[in-house]
């Protein structure tokens, strides 16, 4: 993607643009790929009118409005240019065709691009094929949302305390330590410009609704798409009713051109013929189809249900049997609209073909929650009136006739009902009086699952059960709420079992919000007497706590844990307690406390041979005597720490002790050693495939390349470690990474650009109260030094001043500058003779770096813009670059140009 350069316009004393050329606005759309109708949607206004704007048939009136969004996509795409390789959306790779919606889809496609007020809401009947219309209006909108489309889906949620959660894991943003996941979404989404395809929000109005207009009001460039069976009720929401497919006039039934066109009669044939395949709409059997069609109501999903019937019925038993169920099941609720009313009917009709067994069994799955295995549907609904071994073939039974969905071609068959279905064999469960049952049976097993995965948390095998664990995070949450919701009534301890054994989850996936949250709900709803269990769940707080910043409330609950433990006699647990509390008075800056705890605590894990509190001990010991600058203990500390990790098989222990041990050679001046330490830490990062925690091995890794003088291998390590940390939001090592890129500017000749960079990590950290650790002190001390020297005291300040003041996304572009511009070695670059730029050339390029838009070079050159837009190519192509930024670094190092008259 080409990071464009902001023009600079000159304004008139009302603050407006002297004008915004055809030309420039055609240029500036194509450098951000976007279409005219891309544009549009970006503008608000319609895809004519930007085509009219580029071959100059219409003034635009409101220029200066149509540049500060064009800045502000600019600044989006050059901040977010990193991230050019990644998937755009996470749409279905394959939908099956939509019938009968076309007007429908053309007119919310343009309403989605055209509104000004972000939020669209498809409401309807359940069954009106809300989901799959909004899915369409998505994969045909793609292009006009540069930072893609993402689908969340919230069918199996219901927990309103984790929507935005469920927003930020679909779109891949870490929550940050002391801060509400909602403002991190609004940070997070605040320069980028993409359609969020909220499903299923019926039953979550309030919470979607208060987050879709947080998103809304602090991000200009997000639309939102949403279906519900209601509207959410935000201000300038755009609310459209999916309205039944349309089905033939009763009084032109006899007109066989007219009923196979209509789109309800359509969607019958086509789903009729995928399940008989010799079926064909003819006119001895329109009639009966359009009838049936009538009857319901139009529905899609009552539609599909009815045809699937045709692999054992004809036409006319199809519509027999439908007009009975009609005048036997109807909705009991008078407040139901018709068409509702209708769906229940279809729903009965569909329900009352099955067979007892099979009643049983589907009334049973509606207990899980996004999904299920075989084996949970074995154990959780194999008890009389159905015996386990007779699971599968009813399993089966119900695909076939399109109740449940088939599994996909994962290792690991799961099944999932529609959530109509869901919900519709959630009320048989209850009616038959088995949902206590049930509910009992499915919070066993997954409470069994966590059991069985503990064990393994911290051993070769992680990976493989948090996986397993990932798939089932909708069962284990139901579990959690159904062991809440029964807390007044049993004093069962499976709640916090399952928060014990899903600790290691949430810490590794970097989930602390929603950890803390269920960990504090089981915690307040036991009922049980004290015990070792809650001992741990209790120290789990104080973790979770701790790492999200609240010291406070962390402390009081290790106390709790500590003064448990020693009260039942939880000996080999006080010393976890002991670690913990530690690590706070580390945090603190306490370290005499931070030792003594952390020393206690290793005694009691040594003699009790607790493996995983003994590394914790040691890792922590480490870092505190390397803050002391006992480099040799903290040393030793380590490599015993990496030995521990390693006879259990823990990776993502092993890559943290290889990652420090690496900053301890670092701290000895072994660049050698160091390099080996941390490429082992990244080999074993990478083994994991995991994130968090990668963009700091790669920040050392960086660091260290740099000082061997390997510029290359830092600025590969450096841009990703920046693109992590941007996509998690941890302003502390995005505050590490600006110090690397300072260090590679100065080595490519461009000291003042650096010394604006250091300024600028100098001003995050005091904003963050994030000071440099002991690695990263040398470094720092010797492109300090280096920097004065080469600029003075007084070029110096400036330039530090500078980059105080510089914005954020300004500070992206630069960094991004430095990390990508071609680099040759300084030895090479003094043999090697000048770029051969024409005098002409070298004089535009001064002006370019100076920041100055092509109408401003041709003014101050005499030259027309055409001629100037000539030389850029030119020197482009010489430098081997593709955008401005680009080109004045490249030519700054090489002695032809400045950064220092920006």
């Amino acid at each position: 993607m080409v990071v464009p350069v902001r023009p600079r316009f000159t304004t008139d004393p009302l603050g407006s643009p002297q004008g915004l050329s055809s030309v420039e606005l055609r240029a500036r759309r194509q450098a951000l790929q976007l279409s005219q109708a891309g544009l549009a949607g970006v503008l608000g206004v319609s895809a004519n009118t930007v085509a009219r704007w580029e071959r100059g048939e219409m003034r635009m009136r409101n220029a200066f409005n149509v540049h500060l969004a064009l800045t502000r996509v600019e600044s989006e795409a050059a901040a977010h240019a990193f991230r050019q390789d990644v998937v755009r959306h996470n749409l279905p790779a394959h939908l099956p065709a939509l019938i009968g919606r076309e007007d429908e889809l053309r007119e919310l496609s343009r309403r989605l691009l055209d509104m000004e007020s972000g939020l669209l809401t498809l409401i309807g009947a359940g069954g009106c094929g809300k989901t799959r219309l909004a899915l369409q209006v998505a994969v045909d909108s793609k292009e006009a949302f540069p930072n893609g489309v993402w689908l969340v889906d919230f069918s199996s949620l219901s927990d309103a305390n984790l929507v935005a959660s469920g927003v930020a894991g679909v779109l891949g943003i870490h929550e940050r330590s002391g801060e509400r996941i909602v403002d991190t979404l609004i940070a997070a989404l605040q320069p980028r410009r993409l359609l969020l395809l909220l499903d299923n929000c019926e039953h979550l109005v309030a919470a979607v609704a208060e987050l879709s207009a947080g998103l809304l009001r602090g991000c200009p460039g997000v639309r939102i798409l949403a279906t519900s069976r209601e509207r959410l009720r935000v201000d300038n929401e755009i609310a459209w009713s999916v309205p039944p497919l349309a089905y033939p006039d009763p009084n032109k039934r006899c007109d066989f051109e007219a009923v196979a066109q209509s789109p309800a009669v359509r969607l019958f044939v086509a789903r009729a013929q995928a399940m008989q395949k010799d079926f064909a709409l003819t006119k001895s059997n329109g009639g009966q189809v359009a009838d049936i069609c009538a009857r319901l109501d139009g529905l899609p999903l009552a539609i599909e249900l009815a045809a699937v019937r045709m692999r054992a019925l004809g036409v006319n038993d199809l519509r027999d049997r439908l007009d009975q169920a009609f005048q036997l099941l109807v909705s009991h609720s008078r407040g139901l609209p018709d068409r509702q009313r209708t769906l229940q009917a279809t729903l009965d009709w569909s329900h009352q073909l099955l067979t007892p067994a099979e009643q049983v069994l589907l009334r049973r799955l509606a207990v899980f929650g996004g999904g299920w295995t075989l084996d949970a549907a074995e154990s959780v609904c194999g008890v009389p009136p159905i015996e386990r071994a007779e699971v599968l073939d009813l399993l089966t039974a119900l695909i076939d006739k399109s109740l449940v969905l088939p599994p996909g071609a994962n290792a690991v068959a799961r099944y999932r009902l529609l959530e109509t279905i869901r919900q519709y064999s959630r009320r048989q469960l209850e009616l038959a009086g088995e949902a206590p049952l049930v509910q009992r049976r499915h919070s066993a097993f997954y409470a069994h699952l966590v059991d069985a995965a503990a064990p393994h948390m911290q051993t070769a095998q992680q990976e493989d059960w948090i996986a397993q664990l990932v798939l089932e995070l909708d069962n284990l949450r139901a579990t959690l709420q159904w062991c809440e919701a029964e807390a007044g009534n049993t004093s069962d301890d499976t709640g916090l079992r399952v928060v014990d054994g899903l600790r290691d989850l949430w810490l590794n996936r970097g989930q602390h919000s929603e950890g803390r949250n269920w960990i504090e709900r089981m915690l307040a709803s036991s009922r049980g007497p004290a015990s070792k269990l809650v001992a741990r769940v209790l120290h789990w707080a104080a973790q979770f706590a701790m790492f999200q910043g609240d010291i406070s409330q962390a402390e009081r609950r290790v106390t709790q844990a500590l003064r448990l433990s020693r009260k039942i006699g939880y000996t080999e647990f006080v010393a976890h307690a002991l670690v913990t509390a530690g690590f706070l008075a580390r945090t603190r800056g306490d370290l005499d406390a931070a030792i003594s705890s952390l020393e206690e605590g290793l005694t009691q894990s040594r003699g009790l041979g607790d493996v995983d509190a003994k590394w914790r001990a040691l890792q922590g010991l480490a870092q505190a005597y390397q803050e002391r600058a006992d480099v040799d203990r903290a040393r030793s500390l380590t490599e015993e720490a990496l030995a521990v990790a390693r006879r259990r098989g823990d990776v993502w222990a092993i890559a943290h002790s290889l990652h420090l041990l690496g900053n301890l050679a670092e701290t000895r001046g072994d660049l050698g050693m160091a390099a080996q330490f941390l490429e082992s830490s990244l080999a074993e990062w990478r083994r994991i495939d995991a994130d968090y925690g990668l963009h700091w091995l790669l920040v050392s890794l960086g660091r260290v390349a740099l000082r061997r003088g390997d510029v290359q291998q830092a600025r590969t390590c450096i841009r990703e470690s920046l693109r992590l940390a941007s996509t998690i939001g941890d302003h502390t090592a995005l505050a590490r990474c600006l110090d690397q890129v300072a260090g590679v500017a100065e080595v490519m000749g461009e000291p003042s650009l650096a010394m604006k960079l250091l300024a600028a990590s100098d001003a995050l950290r005091d904003v963050i109260r994030a000071p440099r650790q002991p690695p990263e002190l040398p470094a720092y001390r010797q492109i300090l030094d280096a920097l004065h020297s080469r600029l003075g005291p007084q070029a110096s300040m400036d330039a530090s001043r500078a980059g105080r003041m510089m914005r954020s996304d300004d500070l992206i572009i630069a960094a991004e500058a430095v990390l990508t511009a071609p680099y040759t070695p300084a030895a090479a670059r003094s043999a090697a003779p000048a770029v051969l730029l024409t005098p002409r050339q070298v004089e535009v390029l001064r002006l370019v770096a100076r920041g100055m838009t092509n109408r401003e070079i041709a003014a101050e050159l005499v030259l027309s813009e055409k001629t100037v837009g000539h030389h850029l190519e030119n020197i482009f192509e010489r430098l081997g670059v593709n955008s401005r930024a680009s080109a004045t670094l490249v030519a700054a190092c090489q002695g032809l140009a400045t950064l220092d008259e920006r």
